[in-house]
């Protein structure tokens, strides 16, 4: 899920390999540990995201910070060029992998000999060669789950043609369900015009050939969200807000009822603050404070219930002046009924209920719909 703490979790992941690297336990002495880090949502739908990955990698090798030995850099020097060969020799091998490395003949120009090695011979050399190294290196790829179905399939197989090497860790952050989802679309063409099944297994059974452990952040619990949330937004811009204007134990029951529906995450509560450091301001001590957030969800969620009930107010508040009630006699019964359903089945199955609960809070008169 989208802040569910993915990106801190890699931050704290990599802060700890590269100042206690000493510290590590995988069986035998580790001169050095190499992060390297790729986040391909900045290079989505504008680049090639693999030739990107390979360009990145290079890149972050000249780094002041980064001290590589020669030795090692010579081997990833011949790691970069094997996705490049990949490209151009006929073999099982290339015609799997091949397609994700096309230009990377421009990333590190590598030397072979007259007769050219077939790419399983520089796949052994490779291979030799990491395993004879005193040191991890480890790749950091985030927010895959941010990419196209196109781009995480690519990802995944340019993956698949180097993730065997020895002494060489990936450490990818994604959500599960979107990644499976787009590879079952590669496996299973039909999918496009069909929604894919519950099972996924054709996905989950690729992914597994990739992925060999799989670390699932757990869940925020309720009442820490809760107070996470109040902790966050309930700050000095609310601090000397008439007290009319917020009641707790309504705040505690539409947050129960229907808020929470959709502050799931510890991003999502941002989100929320940021927009209310923004527009509550102008409003202060004008409106009332609970009725401002559950207005402000609806548009974060939903904007066109939003533009709704600003453009046709008069459906969801009940006006007492004499050219109010001239209008609502004007207004059939059955055409309220119907606009209230009409946006009632644009909402998602999953949010139907938060959404009403949150709606007959703000106006009673929505009621009489349901």
């Amino acid at each position: 899920m989208g802040g569910s703490g993915k990106s801190s979790f890699l931050f704290y992941t990599e802060k700890y390999l590269t100042e206690n690297c000493n510290e590590l336990e995988i069986g035998r002495e580790v001169t050095e540990t190499i992060v390297f880090r790729f986040d391909p949502w900045l290079f989505s739908g504008h680049q090639d995201i693999v030739s990107q990955f390979f360009i990145q990698l290079q890149a972050q090798c000249k780094r002041p910070q980064q001290k590589i030995s020669k030795k090692t850099l010579k081997t990833l020097n011949k790691l970069f060029s094997y996705g490049s060969c990949l490209r151009a020799v006929p073999t099982p091998e290339g015609q799997i992998a091949g397609w994700g490395f096309t230009g990377l003949n421009t990333i590190i120009e590598y030397k072979l000999q007259k007769s050219v090695k077939s790419i399983f011979q520089l796949k052994e050399e490779i291979k030799t060669e990491l395993q004879e190294l005193d040191g991890k290196i480890v790749i950091i790829i985030d927010d895959i789950d941010r990419l196209t179905s196109k781009e995480i399939q690519e990802l995944f197989r340019a993956l698949k043609a180097v993730v065997d090497f020895q002494n060489i860790i990936y450490l990818l952050a994604y959500d599960k369900e979107i990644v499976i989802d787009a590879l079952e679309y590669e496996f299973h063409p039909a999918l496009h015009t069909n929604p894919p099944n519950n099972n996924h297994r054709a996905g989950i059974k690729y992914l597994e050939k990739i992925v060999q452990f799989e670390v699932p952040l757990p869940v925020i619990g309720e009442y820490h969200l809760k107070q996470y949330t109040e902790k966050t937004i309930f700050t000095d811009l609310f601090y000397d807000t008439n007290s009319d204007l917020f009641d707790q134990t309504r705040w505690t029951d539409i947050y129960h009822k229907g808020l929470k529906q959709f502050i799931l995450t510890p991003r999502s509560v941002i989100r929320l603050h940021n927009s209310l450091e923004l527009l509550y301001p102008p409003l202060k001590n004008e409106v009332n404070v609970i009725d401002f957030i559950c207005l402000e969800i609806i548009r974060q969620n939903y904007p066109k219930l939003y533009n709704l009930i600003k453009e046709n107010h008069r459906y969801f508040i009940e006006d007492n002046s004499l050219i109010g009630q001239l209008i609502s006699l004007s207004i059939k019964p059955e055409s309220i009924n119907t606009f209230h359903k009409n946006w009632i089945d644009s909402i998602e199955d999953k949010d139907k209920l938060s959404v009403k609960y949150i709606m007959t809070d703000l106006f009673p008169s929505v009621k009489k719909v349901f």
